[in-house]
């Protein structure tokens, strides 16, 4: 059967150089016995062949992916070996090319549809959406702008920014606010929040906790713990 498939093949498609053809493998081969790179058996691959004519030149060999030459076809067909469908190209790009493609298709196949992506942008934030969809945010900026687009990103806070220290003083000075509670109320990251209490000569008062009695404020002590005190006069020596 096999032998009999192999015969069947034989010329049926056009030769380049004249002589006979055969599918070997996925891949046109042609009888040139007398190219120096046919096989033991005289077939040569007839998109190398076409290579070398397009290139003008023997394609390079050699270890070295990054100078070794292969011929490329354009739109992924092997039997399709007009030269506009070719291209030259070393072993280390023809290989990045084909990793980078099923890349980008692996990723295709599990990114949201925009059905998907505007039912989970309803009420929520874009790294909020991106979370329930088990993606990134930048996936849903990239591939989906329009959808995105009314949300724009703030710029971050610098810490020499008086107005958004103005509006964050009062709860600076509380012991009711904990400085997470407020980074995720402003958006601005812990750090930054300390930052601009130090620039503005503002100690930040740690929130109390259930039980806790701060001692000092502002380097004195506080009325609470004057008051500890006097109820337990252990305290002073603590």
């Amino acid at each position: 059967m096999k032998k009999r498939a192999l015969i069947q093949s034989l010329d049926v498609y056009p030769s380049y150089k004249g002589g006979r053809t055969m599918v070997l493998g996925k891949y046109i081969h042609e009888f040139v016995p007398e190219h120096q790179d046919a096989n033991m058996w005289g077939w040569v691959a007839q998109h190398r062949l076409i290579g070398e004519d397009i290139a003008g030149r023997r394609l390079r060999k050699g270890k070295n992916p990054k100078r070794r030459e292969c011929v490329h076809h354009i739109d992924e067909d092997p039997l399709n070996n007009d030269p506009s469908n070719l291209l030259i190209m070393t072993f280390s790009d023809h290989r990045s090319y084909h990793t980078g493609r099923r890349s980008r298709e692996y990723y295709a196949a599990r990114r949201p549809s925009e059905d998907q992506v505007r039912k989970a942008l309803d009420g929520r934030s874009v790294k909020q959406a991106a979370t329930l969809l088990g993606c990134s945010h930048y996936t849903l900026r990239k591939h989906f702008p329009i959808l995105v687009g009314p949300r724009q990103r703030s710029s971050p806070t610098r810490p020499n920014d008086a107005r958004a220290w103005k509006k964050i003083e009062p709860y600076a000075l509380s012991d009711k606010h904990s400085i997470q509670d407020i980074s995720r109320r402003f958006h601005i990251g812990e750090r930054t929040l300390l930052e601009m209490a130090k620039l503005n000569k503002t100690p930040w008062v740690r929130k109390s906790k259930k039980g806790m009695i701060h001692r000092t404020y502002r380097g004195k002590p506080t009325q609470r713990w004057l008051e500890a005190c006097e109820k337990n006069p252990g305290l002073v020596t603590q």
